[in-house]
Formats: C-alpha cells, sequence, structure tokens
C-alpha cells in the first residue's frame, strides 16, 4: 500500500482503501494505494497494472482476489501458449 498524497497536492481521485491484516493475533490496518511491483519471474507492467486494480476492487468492494498466477493462467489459456513460463515473456 502506498500513501495518498496530501488533499491539498493533489486534485485527483485515487483508489484508496483500507486494508487488515492479522499478525500473530494483532489487528494492524493501513488506509493506502493498493500497489504491486513488476518482477523479472512472473508479474509484469500489464500484469502489476491488474493486480493494483484487482486489489483495490478486492478491498473496496469485496470482489474476489486477484492472484499472480490466475492472472499468467488466463493469459496463457487465452493467448494459446502452453503452461507457464519463468521467466514471464510478459503479457500478450
Amino acid at each position: 500500500m502506498l500513501p495518498p498524497p496530501a488533499a491539498e497536492s493533489s486534485p485527483r481521485v485515487l483508489c484508496e482503501a483500507t486494508d487488515t491484516i492479522n499478525l500473530l493475533g494483532s489487528e494492524l490496518s493501513v488506509r493506502g494505494v493498493p500497489f504491486y511491483s513488476q518482477d523479472n519471474q512472473l508479474t509484469r507492467c500489464g500484469q502489476a497494472a491488474m493486480l493494483s486494480t484487482g486489489y483495490y476492487y478486492h478491498l473496496a468492494f469485496g470482489e474476489v482476489r486477484m492472484l499472480p498466477g490466475g492472472i499468467a493462467h488466463a493469459a496463457g489459456v487465452n493467448a494459446g501458449e502452453l503452461g507457464r513460463w519463468m521467466p514471464s515473456p510478459g503479457s500478450t
């Protein structure tokens, strides 16, 4: 989660949500903008954008959470690719 900019510094509308986790019995909450970084294995820029948007929808509206493997599988099935390549050649 990234902290949102101060309201007076940015007139933009952000996908801001609250995320709560349980760490060894302690509930911790943070409010911010969901963010995923791309890496060299699976998550490329397109997938990172889908994950960030999907995580916001999960937190804000209770939608099913998307995971990197699910996106890679869906992209492979729809693009006719066989299996999941490592490192990823990117989304098609």
